[in-house]
């Protein structure tokens, strides 16, 4: 049983530290992952020591070093429970013509269960959905969505970073963008309400640090800056949705929301982990949806599983520009900053490329 502890004991500090050393890596970034599963790991190395008879003066030392990584993991997700303060107010319905709802979700290309899908959209009827990983074959699946979604963005590519928007209410100013890498891409459009209200969406799915994919996180990180640079520069009306390949918590992810002012309505609420779907225990928040301070937060909900290795998220949001709505007011470390958009080189001097897409 001491043993086990042992072992547990020095996998979780080495995942500290490992997690610590910030760098491109994608056997270190790894480590950002896995933070709610190191705290439980940790405790039950506490409780098996704790039950295993007296500890030495050695034991007593390492119990101490752990002790200081488990409350510097728990620093790290601590604002993803409903413990901490909500960044995002949550509001009541008021104006219809201000309201709208998107349902953003990563598919899994090789996934054929459109059928689940669909059900999930009908039972829910957002006014926008988003797909990620979607191909050809998806498309042709996902073509009842345009009886009631008739304004569309589709860019099928069969290399797992495919995407689609359908949406009810008209799309201007619509470009598709390979910001960093040439298979890579990204939607920016603009929706406008029925009250007139116009909303620039980002649908985003960057490839990520991993073996089969990228060898360092650079390329993620660098499209993650741009898009918050562009938001910062120019504030208006925005959501950003999709993949991020990258967890709430992490260094890029809380760059990115301290750049471009945007709120997360999943701190004070909840992890809302949507991957992996069908490992329980190996579950992380990889799927995000960020808004401006002028939406108010109506509903935010993890759907149901529907074959893919993602859940799909749910936000219905309204506008309202003299309300408030939430706050971000974090300071965003200057130092941290500069070594972000270092680390990003690539992607700050990479100009975005705007190609071909598909409308209807």
């Amino acid at each position: 049983m001491r043993t086990f502890g042992w072992v547990l004991l020095v996998l979780v500090v080495l995942m500290t530290v490992a997690s610590l050393l910030n760098k491109q890596r994608w056997w270190v970034r790894m480590f950002d992952l896995p933070r709610a599963q190191g705290i439980v790991l940790g405790v039950v190395a506490i409780v098996l020591f704790a039950v295993s008879g007296p500890l030495n003066g050695m034991e007593w030392s390492a119990l101490g070093v752990l002790f200081i990584c488990l409350v510097y993991q728990s620093h790290k997700v601590f604002p993803y429970t409903p413990l901490a303060p909500v960044m995002s107010k949550r509001a009541h319905p008021r104006s219809k013509a201000d309201r709208f709802a998107l349902i953003a979700a990563n598919v899994l290309g090789p996934n054929r269960d459109a059928a689940a899908f669909l059900r999930i959209v009908e039972q829910h009827d957002p006014d926008l959905v988003l797909t990620l990983e979607s191909d050809a074959w998806w498309e042709a699946a996902l073509e009842p969505l345009e009886r009631t979604r008739p304004h569309t963005i589709k860019v099928p590519l069969d290399n797992l970073y495919g995407m689609h928007l359908f949406s009810r209410f008209p799309l201007t100013n619509t470009e598709v963008r390979y910001l960093v890498e040439d298979d890579v891409p990204s939607i920016r459009t603009t929706i406008t309400l029925p009250s007139g209200a116009k909303v620039l969406v980002h649908g985003l799915h960057p490839r990520p640090p991993a073996p089969g994919e990228n060898s360092t996180a650079k390329e993620r990180d660098a499209e993650l800056l741009l898009v918050a640079r562009e938001i910062e520069e120019a504030p208006c009306t925005t959501i950003v949705a999709g993949d991020l390949n990258d967890v709430a918590w992490s260094t890029t992810s809380d760059l990115f929301r301290k750049t471009s002012g945007l709120l997360d309505p999943r701190r004070g609420r909840g992890f809302y982990n949507t991957f992996h779907a069908k490992i329980p225990f190996f579950r992380w928040p990889l799927d995000h949806i960020f808004h401006s301070t002028d939406l108010a937060l109506l509903d935010l909900i993890r759907l149901p599983a529907f074959g893919s290795d993602h859940y799909p998220m749910y936000i219905a949001l309204e506008y309202r520009p003299l309300k408030d709505n939430g706050d971000n007011t974090e300071e965003l470390d200057s130092k941290k900053r500069w070594k972000w958009m270092k680390r990003s080189k690539k992607g700050k001097n990479t100009r975005a490329r705007v190609d071909g897409w598909k409308s209807s």
